[in-house]
């Protein structure tokens, strides 16, 4: 009888203190654009006084994903994204599961706009009906992507996008390096 007594006082003091609390506790979860977004190596490139924040994919893995499934809400007029690549290539994009519109540019090996493509359109989804956008082939060494904005349309084929940080470009280029 002694333990039971005992037990059941347990058990009362066990539920008392479970349901007070010091601080209620806030979930904050975040979206997959955010969480996708904060994993990618960062720079800021500048070009014509504008700082511009870029996420540069260097991985197969990555530039296969790009920009898809990111929101708009998560990707501001002065963000970009950068396909950073060692060699020269012919390059072709398409835009599957995207969901606001594009500039791409096709860039040298000192980020020199050799061609550009406006106002790509988003193609939210992988469906090909109706079909998805592809760009015109361009041999380049880099593509940078911006969301189609006013910011975007100042940059011109024959401007140079420069690193704010030039160390930044050395740690971009070993690791494309290690990965390829």
């Amino acid at each position: 009888m002694a333990k039971l007594l005992l037990f059941q006082k347990s058990l009362l003091l066990l539920m008392l203190f479970s349901c007070v609390s010091s601080s209620p506790t806030k979930t904050v979860s975040k979206s997959y654009s955010e969480i996708y977004l904060s994993k990618l190596e960062t720079s800021k490139l500048t070009i014509k006084n504008i700082d511009i924040n870029t996420y540069i994919v260097v991985s197969d893995e990555e530039q296969i994903h790009g920009l898809s499934s990111i929101k708009p809400e998560f990707f501001k007029n002065t963000d970009s994204m950068l396909f950073y690549n060692i060699n020269d290539e012919v390059r072709s994009f398409w835009m599957p599961d995207t969901y606001f519109n594009l500039d791409i540019f096709f860039l040298d090996q000192n980020l020199k706009v050799l061609n550009v493509e406006r106002n790509v359109p988003h193609h939210p989804g992988h469906s090909e009906t109706p079909p998805i956008y592809r760009t015109g082939q361009y041999s380049c060494r880099h593509v940078f992507e911006m969301k189609h904005s006013e910011v975007s349309k100042k940059i011109l084929i024959g401007d140079q996008l420069l690193w704010k940080n030039p160390k930044d470009h050395s740690r971009i280029e070993s690791s494309a390096r290690l990965q390829k």
